[in-house]
């Protein structure tokens, strides 16, 4: 008897064993990886990128996303409509992700939002839930960490939206870009393309094949050089400027600009020359400058007087141009103008240094398009 009861509760733990072994081997596994942007101006759209893995399928899930920080709690939060999972693994963006309902819980943060389009400069902590449609049980979240960083915009300069211009090697210039961390680089990307037919300049950037595509930029200016594809009077460009930081997160973009190169010279671009004095004591060595046959300087000496010598010096670091007798320097500030155009050795539209230097070997220089 004692012996047909142990041979009955084996066979149970048996068959319990098999259930929860069936059991496990049905259950449902599902997973989700954040894969936000690297745009260091945060937008919530940004954030809605995830990959979901699932052992089941269809399925059909829910997400929501909250942004919240340290002080002041939960700052945002958003849900999505219904997504069907019909693979083992789905990336998923904003782009195919239907919001059906979001709210700024802190009006200060909606309201620069509304703004700028983007949430304030500060750290912050984001998590995705994915929940399951019917019965609304979270099935599983992700979170992470975030640093927002605001930038001033990223404007472009020359030429003008739309212009016509007469150089087919113009200069291309834009606004830089100021961060509040020092400790970041930043890099501009440039991109310059044809317009073909009917396309909008939008279109153009985003399909079409660069002519001009370079990066790792420091300065706010690249001159189209004749060793470039070529451009053709009458055809429409269209360019844009992107800034990133040493790490290439994405800081800001440009709008997209368009030129047309036109040989009728009453249709030409009016050059805004730098007319006034550069000081060099703040001069800044990524700024440049347009000038016109002359440039004229500001050097301020505090203590004793000295000499100021130049020399201009090529894009490949050959000196063109140097200074015959050194600037007398007196203790107070002093005024130059220096005559760029007497000897002819400084080509038309082309980017040079001027290097100057002091009597206690101290460096400055300045950056200049030179026009005749």
């Amino acid at each position: 008897m004692m012996k047909r009861l142990l041979t009955h509760i084996n066979n149970q733990i048996i068959l319990l064993v098999l259930a929860i072994g069936l059991n496990t081997a049905n259950a449902q596994i599902i997973n989700v990886t954040l894969n936000r942007s690297l745009n260091l101006q945060i937008t919530p759209t940004d954030l809605w990128g995830v990959t979901i893995s699932s052992n089941v399928t269809p399925i059909d899930i829910e997400l929501s996303l909250v942004i919240s920080n340290k002080n002041n709690g939960t700052i945002y939060s958003a849900y999505s409509d219904k997504i069907i999972l019909t693979q083992a693994i789905t990336s998923l963006r904003f782009d195919n992700i239907k919001v059906i309902k979001s709210n700024f819980a802190q009006s200060q943060y909606g309201n620069y939002y509304k703004e700028t389009g983007y949430l304030p400069s500060g750290t912050y902590e984001y998590c995705i839930q994915v929940i399951q449609s019917q019965n609304k049980e979270v099935l599983t979240d992700a979170c992470d960490k975030i640093e927002a960083i605001q930038v001033t915009p990223l404007l472009l300069s020359l030429p003008d939206n739309g212009a016509n211009i007469q150089q087919l090697t113009p200069v291309l210039s834009w606004i830089p870009v100021t961060l509040p961390n020092a400790q970041l680089k930043v890099y501009y990307e440039i991109k310059l393309c044809e317009i073909i037919g009917k396309q909008t300049r939008q279109d153009a950037i985003i399909r079409n094949r660069a002519m001009l595509a370079k990066s790792r930029i420091t300065e706010n200016f690249l001159l189209y050089a004749n060793d470039m594809m070529p451009l053709v009077y009458g055809k429409k460009y269209a360019w844009q400027v992107i800034a990133s930081d040493q790490f290439s997160n994405v800081l800001a973009k440009s709008e997209v600009w368009e030129f047309t190169p036109q040989v009728d010279t009453s249709n030409q671009t009016q050059i805004n020359f730098f007319k006034s004095y550069i000081d060099l004591n703040a001069n800044s060595t990524t700024s440049a400058y347009f000038i016109k046959q002359s440039i004229k300087i500001k050097y301020s000496e505090k203590q004793y007087p000295t000499d100021l010598s130049y020399t201009v010096i090529d894009e490949k670091g050959n000196i063109v141009l140097r200074s015959e007798a050194p600037l007398k320097v007196l203790a107070k500030e002093n005024w130059f103008e220096i005559l760029l155009n007497e000897t002819n050795k400084l080509k038309n539209e082309t980017k040079y240094t001027i290097q100057f230097n002091n009597g206690v070997k101290e460096t400055f220089q300045i950056q200049f398009i030179y026009y005749k």
